[in-house]
């Protein structure tokens, strides 16, 4: 049990060679700055490489970006997402008012009556009382 929790006990994943030799000699903190610095730099040529194809090189008349904004603007993909974001919208509506009613609020469904229900007096009690406010 004990050279199970002994973490000595354990075999060590093989180190790459490039690690040990850096790990050996003395340039291993400069050679891996450098070797991050060439990353970013290979990693940022390919971003603009991307960029560039995506708006300025032509595919059949026009850019990927173009092709992409024609097929965002076609009448099905626009009903699909008004389907979409009506659906969510209900649920997330759903869940707002269940979870409002676990917290003891009344949802919009249960209040009764409306504006409409105000009579003359009421509209000019409120009218007072917003002017005595001001």
């Amino acid at each position: 049990m004990a050279a199970i929790l002994d973490p000595n006990a354990w075999p060590l994943p093989k180190r790459p060679r490039i690690a040990v030799f850096l790990a050996r000699t003395d340039v291993g903190g400069s050679v891996v700055g450098m070797w991050s610095l060439i990353k970013m730099m290979v990693g940022v040529v390919f971003f603009a490489a991307f960029v560039y194809g995506t708006f300025f090189i032509d595919i059949g008349q026009q850019t990927l970006a173009g092709h992409i904004l024609d097929i965002w603007r076609a009448p099905v993909v626009q009903e699909k997402f008004t389907q979409a974001r009506d659906g969510v919208k209900r649920q997330l509506e759903d869940r707002l008012a269940e979870v409002g009613e676990r917290a003891g609020h009344r949802t919009t469904q249960d209040i009764k009556g409306s504006s409409d229900d105000l009579t003359d007096a009421d509209r000019e009690s409120l009218h007072e009382i917003l002017r005595a406010a001001k």
